[in-house]
C-alpha cells in the first residue's frame, strides 16, 4: 500500500534509510553512473531488504529464546494498533532499533572491503583511473588520507597548470560538464612562454571541457609534495 499522508511518507523514508546509506557510502569509493529512476529505486529497496535480514534474524532468535518477548511479539503482530496505543514509546524504540541496526549492516555492505568481494568492479571515467589508480587502491590506500595527487593539466588554449588535487567530480561517465579543483602551490605556464609563474591563490577550478590532457604524480602522505616550475615545464614539453 502506498502511503498518502505526510506521516506515512516520513515513516517510509525512515524505513528505507538503510538503502540510502548503502548507496551513499558505496559511491564514495566506486564510480557513480546515472541510472533510471526505476533502477535507482530498485537498488535502494534491494539494499534495504538485505540490510533488514540481520534485525529480522535477531528478532526471531529473541522470540525463540525469550518466552516473554515471544508473547509480546505475537500480540503486536496480531493487533498492531492496540499495542501501539498501549505502548507507543516501546514500539517507536523497537522500530528505531531496527532502522539503526539495518543502517549499520548497510554501511558494512557498502564498505570498500566488503562490497569488493560480492560486486563486480564498476567501470569509471578516466579521472577515476588517474586519481584512484588500481595499484594504490589494491594496497588499501585512500585518496587524501594515505596519498595525495599532483596534477598537471594542459588546457585547450595551450597553457599548463600544475597543483595538488583538491577535489574532483566522481561521476562514472566522461562528461564535459565536470569540474576539477587544484590547490596551492599553483604554477602556470602560458602557451607562448617558457616562463612559469606561481599563482597567488589557494584554489583553482577547471571545467573538463577546457582540459586537453592531464598527467599525475602520487605522493604518500608522509612525503612532502615537491611540485614546482619543473613539473609545469616538463609537461609543457
Amino acid at each position: 500500500m502506498i502511503p498518502t499522508t505526510i506521516t506515512g511518507i516520513l515513516i517510509l523514508l525512515v524505513l528505507i534509510l538503510p538503502g540510502f546509506v548503502y548507496v551513499s557510502l558505496r559511491e564514495r569509493h566506486q564510480p557513480s553512473h546515472r541510472l533510471s529512476v526505476f533502477r535507482e529505486t530498485s537498488v535502494v529497496l534491494a539494499a534495504t531488504l538485505v540490510s533488514y535480514l540481520l534485525p529480522l534474524a535477531l528478532t526471531i532468535l529473541l522470540a525463540f529464546l525469550w518466552h516473554g518477548f515471544r508473547d509480546q511479539l505475537a500480540a503486536a503482530l496480531s493487533s498492531v494498533a492496540a499495542v501501539q496505543a498501549a505502548h507507543p514509546f516501546r514500539m517507536i524504540a523497537f522500530g528505531l532499533c531496527w532502522v539503526l541496526l539495518g543502517s549499520v549492516v548497510a554501511a558494512i555492505l557498502a564498505s570498500k572491503r566488503v562490497s569488493g568481494r560480492w560486486t563486480a568492479p564498476r567501470g569509471g571515467s578516466a579521472w577515476w583511473a588517474l586519481f584512484r589508480p588500481k595499484s594504490l587502491i589494491d594496497e588499501g590506500l585512500i585518496e587524501g588520507q594515505d596519498y595525495k595527487v599532483g596534477v598537471t593539466a594542459t588546457l585547450d588554449d595551450g597553457s599548463t597548470v600544475t597543483g595538488m588535487l583538491y577535489s574532483w567530480n566522481r561521476d562514472g561517465d566522461d562528461r564535459p560538464d565536470r569540474d576539477l579543483v587544484l590547490q596551492a602551490p599553483l604554477w602556470v605556464q602560458a602557451a607562448d612562454s617558457r616562463k612559469v609563474r606561481q599563482l597567488d591563490a589557494e584554489l583553482m577550478s577547471f571545467s573538463a571541457r577546457s582540459i586537453r590532457d592531464i598527467s599525475v604524480k602520487y605522493y604518500r602522505t608522509q612525503q612532502e609534495p615537491e611540485l614546482g616550475p619543473s613539473d609545469a615545464q616538463s609537461a609543457a614539453g
